[in-house]
């Protein structure tokens, strides 16, 4: 159920292209808060109406269950849907990380300096040949959502968590060696130990004395803090356990039947 969730929300990897879109970048937060608030609503909404009705005979993809129905229109649009989106999303998914990998690669690999254009169709075509040759050895599409789920964690849970520790550490590092006026001290720091942490010049003890530095920027919100991230880390290793293991167990009958 985790892996499924991360999966149906992995879209983390369009952000900064989105964002850079955006005229005003203050707004991104309440855009992405309010994109991610409805896609959770409704897929909360019509998973739990559905695993209600279909109980114990709810299929990998539950639009399956919609198979016997009587209502040939409905029924088709209700079967095809699914293709048709992850049709779309795959496009969109390709082309992001497609785009990613052509900037994030050695020059020498994409061919940057000498034909871009042929290097970025390579990359975008090596990125389209691997999930469909993975798919296509398996038959079960909710494995394959629930390995797709379990590289997601990666990318949505432990990455983010990761980087936002490192980044933030890495600021008040930057912020504490440069004279700065975002910095503020604590009643306890004197005058002369103030001094000698604005002339780069931070002894131990003076730093012990020092608030932390606002490191708060146009993106940040309380989710930003440190013990929220290591907070993520705990709970998302413990989901990622689990989803490991019914993960295996699935495979395992899988290859058993």
């Amino acid at each position: 159920m985790a892996s499924s969730t991360i999966f149906a929300s992995m879209a983390h990897h369009s952000i900064p292209g989105l964002t850079s879109m955006i005229s005003n970048k203050k707004k991104a937060n309440s855009m992405f808060r309010a994109a991610f608030l409805t896609t959770c609503t409704f897929y909360t909404i019509f998973g739990s109406a559905a695993a209600a009705y279909f109980g114990t005979e709810s299929e990998s993809i539950i639009s399956l269950n919609w198979s016997t129905y009587h209502g040939p229109v409905i029924k088709a649009l209700i079967l095809v849907f699914p293709c048709v989106e992850a049709f779309s999303a795959f496009l969109l998914h390709v082309v992001t990380i497609a785009g990613n990998l052509y900037k994030t690669l050695p020059a020498k690999v994409t061919m940057r300096d000498t034909n871009p254009r042929l290097g970025y169709m390579l990359v975008a075509l090596l990125c389209a040949i691997i999930p469909i040759v993975a798919c296509a050895a398996v038959k079960d599409f909710g494995i394959v959502v629930e390995v797709t789920g379990l590289t997601g964690f990666v990318f949505l849970l432990f990455s983010p968590a990761l980087m936002q520790i490192y980044s933030r550490k890495r600021l008040q590092r930057e912020v504490l060696c440069h004279r700065t006026q975002y910095l503020e001290f604590s009643t306890e720091a004197s005058e002369d130990e103030e001094d000698a942490v604005l002339s780069r010049s931070v002894p131990r003890a003076v730093s012990a004395k020092i608030q932390r530095p606002h490191l708060d920027t146009p993106y940040s919100t309380f989710l930003s803090r440190n013990w929220v991230a290591y907070a993520m880390l705990v709970v998302a290793s413990g989901l990622f356990l689990i989803s490991a293991t019914m993960v295996g167990v699935s495979l395992f009958r899988l290859e058993t039947e």
